[in-house]
């Protein structure tokens, strides 16, 4: 943790507690994504020298992809939450819910242009909510590709583009 980081979390905290706090858990959360992207890349490397035998690589990588989305969702929902506390308006607490108000007949206007066009060009969300929506059922029905160029491209049966993503 930067000092920046640190003494601007706490001038936040102070100021604006609930902001402040879900800030942080953003914060944490992006740690999360870097340690789970870093442990992946760690697993691939020990498989592809036949380091980690099959039954580790097809455990560890579909857990670690899953928990992936998980933190992903829960950075868009925190951000959420962010976004109705700094607006006057009433909005929902999950990013999902947000993105289907925003759509709604006067609320983008209601919010304003800049952040609904914002919130609404995440376009590759609903992906990622359909992913971590159905990873419990389709990591065990399709294993791992020895051969696999791009490791997340392996999984699914090709039924998201990851490619979509920024």
């Amino acid at each position: 943790v930067k000092l920046s980081s640190f003494m601007f979390n706490c001038r936040l905290d102070a100021t604006f507690p609930q902001i402040g706090n879900l800030i942080s858990h953003i914060s944490v959360d992006l740690g999360h994504l870097h340690t789970i992207t870093s442990r992946l890349a760690w697993e691939k490397e020990l498989w592809d020298k036949e380091e980690l035998d099959i039954g580790q690589w097809v455990s560890y990588a579909p857990c670690d992809i899953d928990l992936f989305h998980v933190e992903m969702l829960s950075i868009f929902d925190y951000a959420a939450r962010v976004i109705k506390y700094v607006s006057a308006q009433s909005t929902p607490y999950s990013f999902n819910d947000l993105r289907k108000w925003v759509k709604k007949s006067n609320n983008a206007e209601t919010l304003g242009k800049d952040l609904s066009d914002l919130i609404l060009s995440a376009d590759w969300f609903e992906d990622l909510r359909k992913i971590r929506d159905t990873c419990p059922f389709w990591w065990y029905d399709n294993g791992i590709s020895r051969k696999a160029q791009n490791l997340v491209s392996s999984f699914g049966r090709g039924l998201f583009k990851y490619s979509k993503y920024p």
